[in-house]
């Protein structure tokens, strides 16, 4: 069977929790590129079907840029967690071909931002640690790499000199602008080229500060299009705008009580997001502006970019909006989970699915146009850890707080709530019309009646978190649990006692589904073991699938012919059940698959990312 039968079909996130992580393209007016985990995305806007995926970085993408003549993508990170001085590299990609150019090492801790000087010929770099360094994109050497006695925060490439060439083409470098914030202080940088040592010149000044000094912490900062003026957020929520040619201090203009996260010059205008989810657009010259539109938007504003006729904004409730650059009317573009997303399920329709997050909000996402059509949680924001979809369409929702919780999915109210279901999360939900299961980190299997909500029975024999809990598919008087305790368990509802144990020597079991045909063996996965087959008679796994990295989920499909598995490493693998062969296999989370789901009608697989990332494949098998 062809590998083509497993296509991507879309990518859904965007934590929003970086500064600079959604830009639009400068010459491709509908590409818009932004990050989820530690990658990048290439999506067309108005085809959210059209999607690219950059991959290199092995931990969070803090900070993107894209050069002002498309070829170039310019990407940050958080420190490696797979290097020993957690290193944090920058990559420079080339834009039509999706492949890194060059990889610049030597960096630690997180990346603050990245951005290209205006002719796209060097790419500057800011550290956690303060560090400005300086490349040349034609070549890869460095120009320039300083850390002062007191760190750098953010900074801006402001104007490009274009030098005469004389008669000989002597002098082929242009001379750039760029402006610095420290703690209480900004600087300008002149880069000047000289013939003499074929190298440049970096000369660096301060500039002037209100006589009774100014001292900031500094968040943001932009040029405008001349390159004249500079201006700082800062994190009480000023803008603070310098004359960089002059090197004089201008103005402070207070907009926000709680810090300014990014700003953008556009068309004369100056547009400022800020923490209370505000952007202010502001018109005016030197040290005097006026607000003349404001849009409120939900989360902090952590992004702004123009395209050819509007600007996007992304937040840190992972929304990404398009906004019209006249009074900033807005439409949402896309909305994300912003934490590790649990868990995933489908009802009885094939075009929605439940997920929930570790943000403490549960989603229902129309799958034919990528839009969220219920959007449920508790008030105090308690961590999402199962979910289950009921025949009649209710939302069932487990959390760290040991709660149960229903909701309407039309009105997205609280239908009913179980309080202290379990001591610690709720860790596995199942929900039919004769009751509910749930289990818990407590290691408890409990039976509730469907409509009361009454313990019915529970079980106590885990003694660690279980993972999955169902009933069987041929006998509906048993019903299985298993744990990452390594124990597997069936028990009889009838009896009320446990009928059938299996247990692992080692690791541990992190999902379980069920064949349809054959013996009704149970399927297990987990760290450190194959993809294992239990028949009820015997002690031992009958039948095993080896892979070189461990499995997180599995379930088999509506029809029963194949077996999808989530693996550590974010890949997804079918295999036909028949032979164990492996049919299909794709990969694009930049984290471990937390569950996956096949719909009702066996054409798509869901699969949820400890990335905030949820992926949504085709599948063309029959």
């Amino acid at each position: 069977m062809s590998a083509d039968f497993l296509e991507l079909e879309h990518v859904f996130g965007y934590s929003g929790k970086f500064q600079s992580t959604v830009h639009y393209h400068p010459t491709e007016p509908t590409m818009i590129i932004y990050t989820i985990g530690s990658l990048i995305v290439i999506e067309d806007i108005n085809n959210k079907h059209s999607q690219w995926f950059l991959k290199g970085h092995d931990n969070d993408v803090t900070s993107l840029s894209i050069s002002n003549n498309g070829y170039l993508i310019a990407s940050g990170q958080v420190g490696s967690q797979f290097h020993k001085h957690h290193e944090a590299p920058v990559i420079m990609w080339n834009y039509q071909t999706k492949a890194p150019i060059t990889q610049f090492g030597g960096l630690v801790g997180k990346i603050i931002k990245v951005e290209f000087s205006r002719d796209s010929a060097y790419l500057s770099a800011l550290t956690e640690d303060g560090r400005l360094i300086v490349w040349d994109c034609r070549d890869g050497s460095s120009i320039y790499n300083r850390r002062g006695e007191f760190p750098i925060t953010s900074f801006a490439w402001g104007a490009v000199t274009e030098l005469n060439q004389g008669l000989r083409g002597a002098n082929k470098h242009n001379s750039y602008t760029l402006a610095a914030c420290y703690p209480g202080q900004v600087v300008v940088n002149s880069f000047d080229y000289e013939i003499a040592s074929m190298s440049y010149k970096i000369t660096t000044s301060a500039c002037q500060l209100p006589s009774a000094g100014m001292s900031r912490v500094y968040t943001c900062a932009a040029c405008d299009t001349a390159g004249a003026y500079y201006f700082a957020g800062t994190n009480s929520g000023e803008i603070i705008i310098f004359n960089i040619q002059n090197r004089v201090f201008r103005a402070s203009i207070p907009l926000s009580s709680n810090g300014i996260l990014c700003i953008l010059e556009t068309g004369g205008y100056l547009y400022v997001g800020s923490g209370d989810g505000k952007i202010k657009k502001l018109v005016g010259g030197d040290n005097k502006w006026s607000i003349v539109a404001e849009a409120q938007l939900p989360g902090k504003v952590v992004s702004l970019s123009y395209g050819r006729n509007e600007i996007i904004s992304g937040t840190s409730l992972g929304c990404i909006f398009r906004l019209m650059p006249g009074d900033l009317t807005n439409t949402l573009h896309s909305e994300s989970p912003i934490g590790a997303v649990r868990d995933v399920s489908f009802g009885l329709r094939s075009d929605m699915f439940l997920v929930i997050d570790a943000a403490g909000f549960a989603r229902i996402w129309d799958s034919s146009d990528y839009t969220v059509i219920l959007r449920v949680g508790p008030t105090n924001r308690v961590e999402g850890f199962s979910c289950a979809v009921g025949e009649d369409g209710c939302v069932l929702t487990g959390w760290k707080d040991g709660y149960i919780r229903c909701y309407d999915p039309q009105s997205s109210t609280l239908r009913w709530e179980i309080p202290n279901a379990h001591k610690g999360a709720v860790s596995a939900l199942f929900i039919n019309s004769n009751y509910i299961l749930s289990g818990g980190e407590d290691g408890a299997l409990r039976v509730w009646a469907r409509m009361s909500h009454q313990l019915l029975v529970q079980f106590t024999d885990n003694r660690r978190t279980l993972t999955r809990v169902f009933p069987d598919l041929k006998l509906t008087n048993l019903i299985h649990s298993s744990g990452i305790d390594r124990i597997i368990n069936t028990y009889d509802l009838k009896l009320e006692r446990r009928v059938v144990h299996h247990e692992i020597g080692s690791g541990n079991i992190l999902d379980m589904t069920q064949r349809k045909d054959n013996e009704f063996e149970l399927i297990t996965c987990g760290v450190g073991n194959a993809i294992l087959f239990w028949d009820c008679d015997e002690a031992n796994p009958v039948q095993h699938i080896p892979l070189r990295v461990s499995i997180i989920s599995v379930e088999v499909s509506p029809s029963g012919k194949f077996l999808a598995a989530g693996s550590e490493t974010g890949e997804l693998f079918i295999f036909e059940i028949g032979n164990n062969n492996l049919v299909s296999q794709g990969a694009v989370h930049s984290s471990k698959i937390n569950r996956l789901r096949w719909s009702p009608d066996q054409k798509q697989i869901v699969t949820v990312s400890d990335d905030c990332s949820i992926a949504l494949w085709n599948f063309y098998g029959q």
